[in-house]
Order: structure tokens, then C-alpha cells, then sequence
């Protein structure tokens, strides 16, 4: 994903389809080595919570990782690969939650130009 800045490398936009449930996530890890790097991120992303929930138009959970992993997250219960009847709506559903995470959090990533 490149935002105003560049591409930010150590941040993945995950879709994750599940057997009766899906999630879409941001998952921030900057690596081992930098793993203070990709806390001090997820703490600035989380600073900003309200303001990107509102955007997104839905809570998100929060999950700080102990060491180097943190994760925005948006689970869903509307069904997972082991239904197919409704498959194809599912996966309209994720795309379009992505595409809503992704824009909420850009003004923030936007705003973090040089330090990084």
C-alpha cells in the first residue's frame, strides 16, 4: 500500500477467511530487530482509535503484541469457507472492510512523514 509518504514496509493488510467466520487486520512488524519501532507505530495508530473507528464506521479491537507484533483487527460472524452459499458476498464484504480500514488509517500513516 503506498500512501502519501511511500510504501511502509512492516505493515500488512491481512484477509483471512476462516472455516465460519473471516477477519481483516493490520498487522505491524517491522522485524525483530525493530521491534520498538513497530509498538511506537501501533501506540500512535491507537492514539488516534476514535478517530479512525469513526472513519471506518465500526469498533475495532486493539492488540498490542508482546514484543514486535501488534494487529488492528475487524472479525466478522457472517461466514466463512464453509459456507458456500453465501461465499461470494463474503468476499465482497472483506474487500470492501479493507478498503474502508485502509482509508481510516491513511490520514494517520499520512501524517507520519520522516519517522518511520
Amino acid at each position: 500500500i503506498n500512501f502519501k509518504r511511500g510504501s511502509i514496509k512492516g505493515l500488512y493488510f491481512v484477509f483471512s477467511l476462516r472455516a465460519n467466520d473471516w477477519v481483516i487486520r493490520i498487522d505491524i512488524d517491522f522485524g525483530a530487530d525493530k521491534g520498538q519501532a513497530s509498538m511506537e507505530l501501533f501506540d500512535k495508530l491507537e492514539r488516534e482509535a476514535s478517530e479512525i473507528e469513526k472513519a471506518f464506521g465500526k469498533k475495532l479491537k486493539w492488540e498490542k503484541g508482546k514484543g514486535r507484533v501488534c494487529r488492528i483487527i475487524c472479525p466478522s460472524s457472517t461466514g466463512g469457507y464453509k459456507t458456500p452459499e453465501i461465499l461470494t458476498s463474503v468476499q465482497d464484504a472483506m474487500v470492501d472492510m479493507m478498503v474502508r480500514l485502509v482509508r481510516a488509517v491513511a490520514p494517520v500513516l499520512d501524517g507520519l512523514s520522516g519517522t518511520l
